[in-house]
């Protein structure tokens, strides 16, 4: 058996392995779209925007070899790993140089059928797989969303037929000199929300603002597309989303949607129009997870996803 140590740059070494982590950069979108591209991932977590926007509320990290990129961040003081993006065939030899790199102590997070799928029955044996339903995505038939045809979405055209009624706005492609307002909106919602929902709330919301930040500033780079809703030309809606991997053309994911509660209806009326403008070339619509948040549990299920894309912690025996 070979020697393996560590020096102070957290790079293993020994025999032929060689892992260094580093902070990930924009620069590398194209690396990562490259190994992802045609994968068709349901998932919302293996495309480049989420680890990137993410990458400083989670310490983001990557470590690109020859026939996979490894991933990984800190979550409550704890080291996790994703999946990793390997080559075709090269999953379980993925995997296991994980093993050999991080020892007992490996956690991977946000594993899902897709991936799972890809690792021999023997490499799953080393580990304990327990689901994490806090993490699961919605997943939506985009005509669904775009049409919100039939019984089961009585309510939410109700909904956009009163906004629709009661306001004269403007659905306009977002642009560059928009991004500044909806910061601005986002920090008012913030502000509004702090006196009424858990500390731990509060938490996700500060985080999810230092995320829409990074995403404003990379926006054309990220590749994303946004649209928002003005009232009096002023703007009380906003989401932003993108079809990653190209050429994928199975899912489109919204990374973020925020409304001004005070217009009814607003909510459901932008969310069936950026599906309309962003999605309407795309079979699904991956609307994330609810992050263990009752209220937006409720949100999300009303609009009735066709499944959920399941997420599992795989830890070592």
């Amino acid at each position: 058996m070979m020697n393996i140590w560590y020096n102070k740059k957290n790079k293993k070494i020994g025999g032929n392995l060689m892992l260094e982590f580093m902070p990930i950069k924009i620069e590398e979108k194209e690396i990562f779209d490259e190994r992802l591209e045609g994968r068709d991932s349901l998932a919302c977590e293996y495309c480049f925007t989420n680890f990137f926007i993410w990458r400083n509320t989670v310490d983001i990290q990557r470590c690109i070899v020859d026939n996979a990129i490894f991933v990984r961040g800190m979550y409550l003081g704890k080291r996790f790993y994703f999946m990793p993006i390997a080559k075709k065939g090269f999953m379980d030899s993925s995997i296991n140089q994980l093993i050999e790199f991080e020892g007992p102590s490996l956690q991977i997070l946000c594993g899902n059928d897709q991936n799972i799928a890809e690792v021999s029955a023997d490499v799953l044996s080393k580990f304990s797989i327990i689901d994490d339903t806090s993490k699961n995505d919605y997943l939506h038939s985009s005509e669904d969303l775009r049409e919100l045809k039939g019984k089961k979405f009585h309510q939410k055209r109700n909904h956009v037929s009163k906004f629709n009624n009661k306001y004269e706005y403007k659905f306009e492609e977002m642009t560059v000199e928009d991004y500044d307002e909806c910061l601005k909106m986002d920090e008012e919602w913030q502000i509004f929300k702090q006196e009424s929902v858990p500390v731990t709330e509060n938490q996700t919301m500060v985080k999810e603002e230092k995320a829409l930040t990074c995403a404003f500033r990379y926006f054309e780079k990220l590749g994303l597309k946004g649209a928002v809703i003005k009232i009096d030309g002023k703007i009380e809606a906003f989401s932003i989303g993108e079809i990653p991997n190209k050429p994928n053309k199975k899912v489109g994911i919204v990374h973020f949607e925020k409304g001004n509660i005070e217009f009814d209806g607003i909510f459901q009326a932008m969310n069936q129009l950026f599906s309309q403008y962003a999605f309407a070339d795309v079979e699904f619509i991956n609307r994330q997870d609810d992050m263990g948040i009752p209220g937006l549990r409720k949100a999300k299920q009303s609009y009735n996803p066709i499944t959920m894309v399941k997420k599992y912690i795989l830890t070592i025996n």
